[in-house]
């Protein structure tokens, strides 16, 4: 659901209940004697909903719940186009499980404000409801279970502050990567409209500027402890092992990242070989591991990353195995989510989406640069390469799209088809192309023209009612 899904009248109470909680929030305590007249000036139902229920001493996170998110709530079909109630985590119940597209957030509500009461001769009599300030830190076992259990993000909030985490909570003493009152968070989400994504920016927007040394650091520790494993190769081919374990994991969890397969499912992969292996040998389960995810991998993507399965060069002995299974659960991060405290942050720990192709490079060639002890190694930075792209994707696509959005505007619908196969004919070679950085980019401004036709044509077929 979006704001621009909504029907006018939907659209219009949508505003009502904006302006009153805004009110809400700027209470920090209505007496009992002032009820009647807050109540008065306010216009939505739900909000009066929500005093009303708390005067009568309804449970206040019930209360919350029940007037903003309950059923087909204006509120909740707003932000999510699906929100599941009460669901199990498999370690206790989370308040809501929110879908936007193919990933999944977890909600937990905490109280907005409270009711206070005293004795008197009719019984408990209301004195006044207090604002009850979301402190997140009393909550981490909570929100770290929640993670653990399959929260990609965890979300607490009482309705005016919004807390986000991360698997990275586990090791950075639970703390979130951001928070937002309810008011700035509505004007981002009016932006992007999907509440996954906007968690997402949000993410992004934390990260280090220092990301490329983060990398290369983790980069370097995951080669180490891959490189105190006996692999039954020549000295010098195995770096190529353990570069070629490395990369196959980085390449999947970045299709997780972008929902193109299966939320984490590296981890899914190694819990089901675990569990159905694990009985016979810690060599098994690392064995089916592997073998499970070169077999999916190497028919769904044509690519030498799945060409070699690397449980085959593994020297098998008891201790080797051993460290191998301890060490290779550390690199992935499978260990880091296994923890309390968090342990040596793994690829899974990475958001790869939102890490430049630059990155990447510039780790990767530093490190070859290392062991080859070659000095002289140069990363060309982001701004000379983006600069060449783009003058040289300008000169390649510009002219010709111009001549087919002509061709398009006149309905020569004849030219315009063969202007657009001429265009697809163009390709782009980097002979020398390191880490890709430089195709990476032209992939991406070819991709941005091919829309700006795509819009075209079906800016033409609506005209033609086609």
């Amino acid at each position: 659901m979006s704001f621009k899904e909504l029907s006018n009248g939907e659209k219009k109470n949508l505003q009502i209940i904006f302006n009153d909680l805004k009110k809400l929030f700027d209470k920090e305590e209505i007496p009992a004697s002032e009820l009647d007249e807050f109540l008065g000036n306010l216009q939505s139902s739900e909000v009066k909903l929500y005093i009303t229920s708390l005067r009568q001493g309804a449970k206040p996170e019930s209360a919350l719940r029940e007037a903003f998110f309950a059923g087909q709530s204006l509120l909740s079909r707003y932000f999510a186009s699906e929100m599941s109630p009460e669901v199990n985590t498999g370690d206790g119940f989370v308040d809501y499980k929110i879908r936007s597209d193919s990933r999944f957030v977890m909600l937990e509500l905490k109280p907005l404000f409270e009711a206070e009461t005293r004795d008197s001769k009719n019984g408990r009599e209301l004195v006044k409801l207090k604002a009850n300030k979301l402190n997140w830190t009393k909550h981490k076992s909570q929100i770290l279970k929640y993670i653990k259990t399959g929260g990609e993000f965890v979300v607490l909030t009482d309705l005016r502050d919004w807390y986000f985490f991360d698997d990275t909570a586990i090791k950075e003493g639970c703390k979130p990567f951001a928070s937002k009152d309810f008011l700035s968070l509505e004007k981002d989400f009016v932006m992007v409209e999907n509440f996954y994504r906007v968690i997402e920016r949000y993410k992004y927007a934390s990260l280090s500027e220092d990301l490329d040394k983060v990398f290369f650091g983790d980069l370097k520790l995951w080669v180490k402890k891959l490189l105190e494993i006996k692999f039954d190769v020549e000295e010098k081919k195995k770096i190529q092992v353990v570069l070629g374990i490395i990369n196959k994991f980085i390449f999947i969890q970045t299709l997780d990242d972008y929902s193109v397969i299966e939320f984490r499912q590296i981890q899914k992969t190694w819990d089901y070989s675990e569990q159905r292996w694990g009985s016979r040998s810690r060599f098994e389960t690392l064995r089916h591991f592997f073998d499970d995810t070169v077999d999916y991998f190497s028919q769904l993507y044509d690519t030498e990353l799945f060409v070699d399965n690397e449980i085959e060069f593994l020297k098998k002995d008891n201790d080797n195995v051993n460290k191998f299974y301890n060490n290779l659960k550390s690199v992935l991060g499978i260990t880091y989510l296994e923890s309390d405290i968090g342990g040596q942050r793994g690829i899974m720990q990475y958001k790869f989406r939102f890490i430049d192709e630059d990155v990447f490079g510039k780790a990767y060639e530093t490190f070859l640069g290392e062991v080859r002890h070659d000095e002289g190694i140069y990363y060309t930075p982001k701004h000379i390469t983006q600069s060449i792209v783009e003058n040289t994707i300008s000169s390649l696509f510009d002219n010709k799209i111009s001549k087919i959005k002509i061709s398009l505007a006149k309905e020569d619908f004849i030219s315009a088809e063969k202007q657009i196969l001429e265009l697809t004919k163009i390709k782009i070679l980097d002979p020398a192309c390191g880490s890709g950085s430089f195709l990476i980019k032209a992939i991406r401004e070819i991709w941005k023209r091919y829309r700006e036709i795509a819009t075209e044509i079906e800016s033409q077929l609506q005209k033609n009612d086609v």
